[in-house]
């Protein structure tokens, strides 16, 4: 059993919003708030980073409350109020493009789950309509992916302090009962995905 902050960004664009986003980090033992706010800020951070490739108005906006949890069920232990952070507004020159079409961050770890090597993936956007009239993201989105997986990775403060994490999520059957505990395992190293993620909908 490893707890987990729960970091969470509103996000607000045009149609089919808000949306959300919401990232894991190891606690230390016991959660702290320092530790909690840290992971906040540096979430925030890395959204702020890839604003260039959003439009303006496409609005990230940290929640004030971090959230620990268990991996193996998923259970809340605890949650903490963090300082208020400023939104992150999209800088981009262009209107936003279909409210689907996302750059993607792939995360990858040194575990195995299930027979397959652990991986999680962020979602970033929608885009705006200048970065989506090609076949595969550009160059630009590409460069600013990848510095949004240095910041959540590597960039200060430490990656020591709350690292971020992937959650393999524990596995329940039809009527709750938990059948295979969750797992966690720290993010060694990201990168850009080199064609478009799709966002669809847990109803499709």
């Amino acid at each position: 059993m490893t707890l987990l902050y729960r970091v969470r960004m509103t996000l607000q664009f045009v149609g089919g919003s808000p949306g959300l986003s919401t990232t894991y980090h190891r606690c230390p033992a016991p959660p702290t708030l320092g530790a909690a706010q840290a992971a906040s800020d540096r979430v925030r951070g890395s959204w702020d980073v890839v604003k260039s490739i959003l439009a303006p108005s496409f609005v990230a906006t940290p929640q004030a409350a971090v959230d620990v949890i268990d991996d193996a069920d998923g259970s809340l232990n605890s949650s903490f109020g963090t300082t208020p952070l400023a939104a992150v507004v999209g800088t981009a020159a262009t209107a936003q493009g279909p409210g689907f079409t996302m750059a993607g961050l792939t995360l990858a770890t040194n575990a195995v789950a299930d027979g397959r090597r652990l991986r999680g993936r962020l979602f970033i956007g929608p885009l705006p309509t200048g970065f989506t009239a090609s076949v595969n993201p550009p160059a630009a989105v590409l460069t600013a992916v990848q510095a949004m997986g240095v910041a959540l990775v590597t960039v200060s403060p430490p990656a020591a302090t709350a690292p971020l994490m992937v959650w393999h999520r524990p596995l329940k059957n039809a009527s709750g009962t938990i059948t295979r505990l969750g797992s966690s395992s720290e993010v060694f190293s990201s990168s850009p995905a080199v064609k478009f993620f799709v966002l669809r909908s847990r109803r499709d």
